[in-house]
């Protein structure tokens, strides 16, 4: 489009300018009186749900440049609204940090990262706990400890061995990683030996569920458990913490699960059954509704249970095998 006309700049050359605002004006006449558009500090501004300024279009559009979440910003900030001068000082910062982080993304981008897991054991039940995570979105493996030497320098699924369980802490302080699951099912004592190194050094543990597993309605699940495939937990159950659930495991309605057990696949708990702490279970174990087991008690593959188990106890099967050859 072509005009003829005086032009009177507003701005002087140089200067930075909204989008949308006034930089000139074509006049008929010579020095002819320009109404100019009136501004206000607050054109560059949007409002919030509830009425109040909490951030300028300027800020929210260098926010989402630098990925950076300006909820968050504005939760840290007292009155006013956050200003570019604001998020561009974040942003300076943060590039600033980024010589020094050891992960360029995870360091520098913490919002929505999946959960960087340290797994504690790298025998062979570390195979089915990575095999979860990595059929679970929201979670990645990181990185192993195991006290054995021979895994030391060694990888299951790409998922380094990086030291003893003495290392924890250090990689803790170090950032390394988000939380802790303990892929070892048959050493109780290592289990808790886990749980309580966290518990002190303020360490969060992971419950590594896999994909398959049937969870119903109202279930409680503490923190730091392994569940494997197409278990179940019934409608109102309660699982500790730190347990180990073997495949195809049912955990009936109102069933309820201490810390640090460990169960082969498929044991049947019963509705109302409660399982006290520190029991290691066998493989196609039955237990009958109501049923109580008491803490640190071994319970055999095979096993029917129709009455109470007191702590400590051993549970046997009766049964035995005699395989002979075919004439």
């Amino acid at each position: 489009m072509e005009d003829e006309g005086f032009l009177y700049f507003r701005v002087d050359a140089g200067a930075e300018i909204r989008v949308g605002e006034t930089l000139a004006a074509l006049t008929e006449r010579e020095n002819q009186p320009i109404d100019w558009p009136k501004t206000s500090p607050d054109d560059d501004r949007i409002e919030a749900g509830d009425g109040q300024r909490r951030w300028t279009k300027k800020a929210e559009l260098l926010a989402l440049r630098g990925n950076i979440d300006i909820e968050a910003v504005t939760r840290g900030k007292g009155d006013g609204p956050v200003t570019e001068s604001e998020i561009r000082a974040l942003m300076d910062t943060r590039a600033r940090s980024t010589a020094d982080a050891r992960d360029v993304v995870d360091d520098i981008y913490p919002t929505g990262r999946q959960q960087r897991i340290l797994v504690a054991g790298a025998g062979d039940g570390a195979s089915l706990v990575l095999d979860i995570i990595a059929r679970t979105p929201h979670q990645r493996g990181v990185a192993m400890l195991d006290d054995d030497p021979r895994w030391h320098g060694r990888a299951r699924m790409g998922v380094s061995v990086v030291g003893r369980l003495a290392d924890l802490e250090r990689l803790w302080k170090d950032g390394s990683f988000d939380a802790v699951v303990c892929s070892v099912s048959t050493i109780i004592p290592f289990r808790v030996k886990v749980r309580e190194m966290c518990g002190t050094l303020g360490i969060p543990m992971a419950s590594v569920i896999d994909p398959t597993v049937s969870v119903c309605t109202n279930v409680q699940i503490g923190a730091g458990n392994v569940i494997l495939g197409f278990a179940r937990l019934g409608p109102t159950s309660v699982i500790g913490r730190n347990n180990f659930i073997g495949a195809y495991t049912n955990i009936e309605h109102h069933a309820m699960v201490g810390d640090d057990n460990t169960f082969g696949p498929g044991v049947m708990l019963s509705g109302f059954a409660s399982i006290g702490h520190r029991i290691r279970f066998g493989t196609g174990i039955f237990i009958e509704p109501k049923v109580q087991i008491g803490d640190d008690a071994i319970v055999a593959s095979g096993a029917i249970l129709t009455m109470n188990v007191p702590p400590g106890s051993l549970v046997r099967t009766r049964s035995t095998i005699s395989i002979q050859p075919r004439s």
